[in-house]
């Protein structure tokens, strides 16, 4: 009973000497200023409301979080299931409805493959 209780005191220093390993497995993040401010929420709604209640804040995915996206344009819509739609050419568009669904918007990331359609391939050009 002792040993356990020397565990919980040494993992309860480590949560506060690094809250950062802590707020690791959460998707959405609070951004001011550029910043990751708080990384503490599992769903867009609380995200949503706590940066429409501060200041120049914002609800933002976690950089380090990789959504799986479904569609090929820009913007996308994407909610606690971490799954992107992505069928948004307009980034106001894409807030408006983010904000309907209280969902939030992001960029697609591109990937290198994908950047120039022209590319020669190897696969295809015989």
């Amino acid at each position: 009973m002792i040993k356990l209780k020397y565990y919980l005191v040494f993992f309860s220093c480590l949560y506060i000497l690094f809250p950062a390993a802590g707020n690791a497995a959460y998707p959405f993040c609070i951004l001011r200023n550029n910043t990751y401010f708080e990384c503490i929420y599992d769903h867009t709604q609380g995200c949503r409301k706590d940066a429409d209640f501060r200041n120049n804040t914002y609800c933002v995915l976690s950089p380090d979080v990789e959504p799986r996206y479904i569609g090929a344009e820009k913007y996308c819509i994407i909610d606690s299931t971490l799954l992107a739609l992505c069928s948004y050419t307009d980034r106001t568009q894409c807030n408006e409805d983010a904000a309907a669904r209280q969902s939030i918007c992001i960029d697609r990331k591109v990937d290198e493959e994908d950047k120039n359609p022209y590319q020669y391939d190897e696969r295809i050009q015989r």
